[in-house]
């Protein structure tokens, strides 16, 4: 009976340790001042790229760029500039508020992964190239999963247990018939 459960555990485990595959996205913050936007940091995460199928007419575009200079992906956006906000007024007991138009501000776009994507390109509203972020580098470098590895030590662990146990009660099983 104990070696049925053992099996049991032994299939259901690494199912508690599977690393899950996901989609990957690249999450790019920038920084806008005065119209110069520059790139601070770049980040490739699991993760889902946001839907684009609504998109300013105007704005800045963004596009992913493959090693043959051909476009991957490209969509418009809007830097959020714009400040909406409220103030009350304790003494005069009075509600307003208004828009703040910021001069500077961070943001942060997520664009999906492409195995032979360049760089990112950012062009302002007239079409001028503003900002390149490249992304060759990390493409190469992947992320090693150790669970497998804890897993398997585990397992052998376990493994090793049951086997010491087996032959222990076997040779006290056969001294005894002696």
């Amino acid at each position: 009976m104990k070696i049925k459960m053992f099996l049991i555990l032994l299939l259901i485990i690494p199912a508690v340790f599977a690393e899950v595959e996901c989609s990957k996205v690249w999450v790019v913050n920038f920084a806008y001042d005065n119209g110069l936007i520059t790139p601070k940091e770049k980040e490739l995460k699991c993760g889902y790229a946001p839907d684009r199928t609504i998109q300013p007419d105007e704005g800045y575009t963004a596009e992913i760029v493959s090693m043959d200079d051909e476009t991957l992906y490209s969509f418009n956006f809007q830097i959020p500039l714009k400040f909406n906000f409220d103030l009350s007024d304790p003494l005069l007991k009075g509600l307003s508020g208004g828009m703040l138009i910021l001069n500077e501000t961070d943001f942060a776009l997520i664009f999906p992964y492409y195995d032979q994507a360049k760089n990112i390109v950012i062009y302002n509203p007239r079409k001028y190239k503003v900002a390149n972020v490249p992304l060759v580098e990390e493409q190469f470098i992947q992320k090693k999963s150790f669970w497998w590895l804890l897993f398997l030590i585990l397992a052998l662990l376990i493994i090793g247990y049951i086997g010491y146990r087996y032959y222990k009660k076997r040779k006290e099983s056969t001294a005894k018939t002696l």
